[in-house]
C-alpha cells in the first residue's frame, strides 16, 4: 500500500531512528505518546510592568476585567508571583501571566532566575511603548532557551490617540511606523519575526483577532516542539547532568500538572541516559508523520453482504450518488476499492467483497496474512450468521495485533423476516446480539465489538453508535497503527543494514 506515510516523514524517522533497535525505540515512543497525550502546555506573558499582559490575558479568555474569573489589572504592579489560567477552548493549553519586569522586585538582574523561563514553552512579548532594551533583553534569554514567542505591542489605541492631535496624522502610517520599528529590532535576532498590533480594549480592531488565529492555527506544532524541548531538558534532569545553576523543573510540573508523576516514572523505567538528550527530534519526527499518517479501513465481507451500501452510509452518500461505491444495481466492486472519509481526511475507506477468496484455508497462511496486513483496522461485514470465514479472518487480524468490529449488516430484513419491523424490536435485538456473542465467544473470539445496523436506515439500530465508538476509538486506533507501521519499517531498515553488513 502506497503513501501512508510522507516521504519527507519517513525520511525524518529513518535519520532519527538510525541505528536503533527497533523493539526498544517503539516502546520509548508508546511512552513518549501517551505522555504527549497528558502534557499540557504553557504559555507565558511576559514583559515590562503596566504593559498590558493581564489585560491581554483576559481578552484572550473572552473577560472583562470586572468579571469575577478575570486577571487583576490596574494602574500599579497586581501580579507579583506567576499566575496560571486556562485557555477557554483547549483543555491542554494554560496561559501564565508573569509578573511584570522593571520593579524594584523583578530587575533585569534577576528577572529570569527568578520567574525559572526554563519551565515555560512559548512566550508573548507584551511592549506598550517603543522597544527598548528590555524587550531585547527578554528575546535573547527566550532564544537562548530555544523556544518561540510573539511579540505583541499592546496599547495602541493610546498612541493613536496621542499622535492624532499632530498635524498631518494619519492612523494608517502610523500603525506601520510602530510594526515596521519592533520588526526592525527583532529582525537583528530572527529572520522572520511576528509582531502583533492590538488594542486590549478593542479586541475586534488592530491585530488582535489576527494574534487569536495565528495562536490557535500554530498550536499542534508548537506544542511537538514544546514537548521534544520539555523532553530534552527532562532527561538532563534525571540523569544530572544539568548546569548546577538551572533550577528543578520536575516539582514545578508534577505540582501544576505540566505532567503525570506516571508518565515520570514511566520515562524514568524506559528511557536511558542518551535516549531523551535527542529526544527532540525523534519524538517531534515521530508526532509529526503520525498526523500525516494514512489509516486504511478494510470493510470486508463475502460477496454480496453489502460492503458497498454500507460504505456509502458510512460516507453519508446513496447508492445512486455521484461518487457512490457501486452496488449490484450499478455494478458491484470485485476488486478492493479506496473510498475517502468525508470526516477525516487522513483515513480510508476499503471496500472489499470476496471474503471468501481471501480468507481461504488452501491457501498459504502467510499469503493471506500477508494480504490482510494491508490494513490497519477492519470491520467484518456479516449479512446473515457469522461463519468460519468470518472467524478465521477474526483470528488472523488478532494475530497480527490489530483490531475489529463485526458489523451485521440487513438487521432490518431480519427483523422483517421475524415480522418484528413494526413493533418494539428492542428485545428482539438484545436476544439477536446475546445469540451473536455468545456464537463468537464459543469460537474463542476475544470479547468482539458488535454491531447490529442497516445501511438505509442510519437512524434506527446501532449505526449511530458504531460511528460514535469509531470517532471516540479512532485516535487510538491510528496512533496504534502507526506504531505498527513504523516497527515494520524500522524492522526492514535493520534487516537491510545486517544484509550489507553481510
Amino acid at each position: 500500500m502506497i503513501g501512508k506515510i510522507r516521504d519527507e516523514d519517513l525520511e525524518k524517522i529513518i535519520v532519527a531512528f538510525k541505528q536503533e533497535h527497533y523493539d526498544g525505540t517503539l516502546q520509548q515512543l508508546e511512552v513518549a505518546f501517551d505522555t504527549f497525550d497528558h502534557f499540557k502546555m504553557d504559555i507565558a506573558f511576559t514583559g515590562c510592568s503596566g504593559s498590558g499582559k493581564s489585560s491581554l490575558i483576559n481578552t484572550l479568555r473572552g473577560l472583562s476585567p470586572q468579571d469575577e474569573e478575570a486577571a487583576p489589572t490596574g494602574v500599579v504592579e497586581t501580579t507579583m508571583a506567576p499566575t496560571m489560567y486556562q485557555h477557554p477552548k483547549y483543555p491542554d493549553v494554560r496561559l501564565w501571566d508573569l509578573p511584570g519586569l522593571g520593579t524594584p522586585s523583578f530587575t533585569s538582574l534577576n528577572y529570569v532566575e527568578k520567574i525559572n523561563f526554563d519551565l515555560f514553552d512559548i512566550f508573548i512579548i507584551v511592549a506598550s511603548e517603543r522597544m527598548k532594551e528590555s524587550n531585547m533583553y527578554l528575546v535573547d534569554e527566550i532564544l537562548k532557551r530555544q523556544k518561540s514567542f510573539y511579540f505583541v505591542r499592546s496599547k495602541v489605541d493610546n498612541d493613536l490617540w496621542a499622535e492624532g492631535k499632530k498635524r498631518g496624522f494619519r492612523k494608517s502610517c502610523v500603525l506601520e511606523k510602530m510594526r515596521k520599528e519592533c520588526v526592525a529590532s527583532l529582525k537583528t535576532r530572527i529572520e522572520d519575526p511576528q509582531v502583533f498590533l492590538i488594542s486590549a480594549c478593542e479586541p475586534e480592531m488592530y491585530d488582535f483577532m489576527v494574534l487569536r488565529n495565528t495562536l490557535e492555527k500554530s498550536l499542534p506544532d508548537l506544542k511537538k516542539r514544546a514537548f521534544g524541548l520539555f523532553l530534552a531538558n527532562l532527561s538532563e534532569e534525571i540523569w544530572g547532568i544539568t548546569s548546577l545553576l538551572k533550577k528543578s523543573i520536575i516539582p514545578h510540573s508534577i505540582q501544576s500538572g505540566k505532567m503525570r508523576e506516571e508518565d515520570l516514572e514511566k520515562i524514568k523505567s524506559t528511557f536511558q541516559k542518551p535516549d531523551l538528550s535527542d529526544g527532540a527530534p525523534k519524538v517531534q519526527a515521530a508526532l509529526l508523520a503520525l498526523d500525516h499518517f494514512i489509516f486504511d479501513v478494510a470493510v470486508i465481507g463475502k460477496s454480496g453482504s453489502g460492503t458497498s451500501s454500507f460504505i456509502n452510509a458510512l460516507r453519508g452518500l446513496k447508492n445512486t450518488d455521484q461518487g457512490a461505491a457501486r452496488t449490484a444495481s450499478t455494478g458491484s466492486t470485485k476488486e478492493p476499492t479506496v473510498y475517502p472519509h468525508p470526516r477525516y481526511p487522513q483515513v480510508q475507506l476499503w471496500d472489499i467483497t470476496r471474503m471468501e477468496e481471501i480468507v481461504d484455508p488452501s491457501k498459504s497462511c502467510d499469503v493471506t496474512r500477508e494480504e490482510i496486513d494491508r490494513y490497519d483496522f477492519y470491520l467484518i461485514i456479516v449479512s446473515e450468521w457469522p461463519g468460519e470465514h468470518h472467524i478465521h479472518l477474526s483470528e488472523i487480524v488478532a494475530g497480527l495485533n490489530k483490531r475489529y468490529y463485526f458489523v451485521q449488516l440487513k438487521i432490518d430484513c431480519l427483523l422483517q423476516v421475524q415480522e418484528e419491523v413494526h413493533h418494539d424490536y428492542t428485545s428482539t435485538l438484545e436476544r439477536i446480539r446475546e445469540n451473536y456473542m455468545e456464537e463468537l465467544l464459543g469460537e474463542n473470539v476475544a470479547v468482539p465489538q458488535i454491531f447490529l445496523v442497516s445501511s438505509f436506515y442510519r437512524d434506527l439500530f446501532d449505526f449511530a453508535d458504531l460511528d460514535r465508538t469509531l470517532h471516540e476509538d479512532l485516535p487510538t486506533l491510528r496512533r496504534q497503527a502507526f506504531m505498527l507501521h513504523i516497527a515494520k519499517l524500522l524492522r526492514q531498515k535493520q534487516e537491510e543494514r545486517a544484509c550489507r553488513i553481510l
